[in-house]
C-alpha cells in the first residue's frame, strides 16, 4: 500500500501488530495522520513503545482495539506468537473492546488501509461499510483455504461494493491463484472502482 500513500492522506493498519511495517511506512511516506489498531495487549504495548520511539514527531494514534462487526467486547484467543492472535485461533482466551471501522474512522478521509487480523476480515468488512466511499486502497492478507468464514462470499461480497481486486504487485487474478493460493495464503490489493 506504500506506493498509493501520500502526504494527504490517513494510513490505517488494522492489525499493526508491533509496528514492523506500520513504522517504515509513516517514516518514509509522511501521511497527515496514522492510524494502528492492535487487538492484542502484548503486540499493543510493543507497538506504542515503537511508535514512541520512533515516530515521536508523527500524527499517529493507536488503539488497542479489537475490529469487528459490533461495537463492545469479544473474545480473543492469545497466541505464543502474538502475530497469529486471533478471534479464531486456538490459545488464552481474553476477552477484549471490540469496535467497528465506520465508528472508528467516521471522521477520516483519503484512506489508505492495510489489514492483516487473522481470518476477522469479513467480520471488519462488514463493520466498515459507511467508509468504504472514503477508502482509496485496501491491502488484505486472505487466506481462502483457512477461512472460519466462506471466502467465496467474502469476494463476492467486495467487489459488489465496489472494489477491484489485484495481487499486490497489481497484477489481475485468476479464479484458482484467488481460492487456492501457494503457500495457503495471498496479500491482495483492492482498489476502489
Amino acid at each position: 500500500c506504500e506506493r498509493n500513500l501520500s502526504k494527504g492522506d490517513t494510513y490505517v493498519e488494522v492489525g499493526a501488530h508491533i509496528g514492523m511495517i506500520a513504522l517504515p511506512v509513516i517514516a518514509s511516506c509522511n501521511p497527515k495522520k496514522s492510524i494502528l489498531i492492535e487487538a492484542d495487549p502484548r503486540a499493543f504495548k510493543l507497538l506504542k513503545n515503537n511508535v514512541d520511539s520512533f515516530l515521536s514527531t508523527e500524527p499517529v494514534n493507536i488503539f488497542n482495539l479489537l475490529i469487528s462487526d459490533k461495537i463492545g467486547q469479544d473474545k480473543f484467543f492469545l497466541n505464543e506468537n502474538a502475530a497469529r492472535s486471533s478471534m479464531f485461533r486456538e490459545g488464552e482466551e481474553c476477552v477484549c473492546e471490540s469496535t467497528t471501522l465506520d465508528e472508528l474512522l467516521k471522521d477520516e478521509d483519503n484512506i489508505v488501509m492495510k489489514m492483516d487480523i487473522e481470518f476477522a476480515e469479513p467480520l471488519a468488512w462488514k463493520g466498515m461499510k459507511k467508509v468504504l466511499d472514503k477508502i482509496k486502497v485496501i491491502c488484505l492478507e486472505f487466506m481462502p483455504t483457512q477461512m472460519p468464514f466462506n471466502p467465496n462470499l467474502f469476494i463476492e461480497e467486495i467487489r459488489t461494493d465496489g472494489f477491484e481486486i489485484f495481487s499486490l504487485e497489481g497484477n489481475e487474478l485468476t479464479e484458482r491463484q484467488l481460492f487456492n493460493p501457494a503457500g495457503n495464503k495471498i496479500d491482495l490489493f483492492l482498489k476502489k472502482r
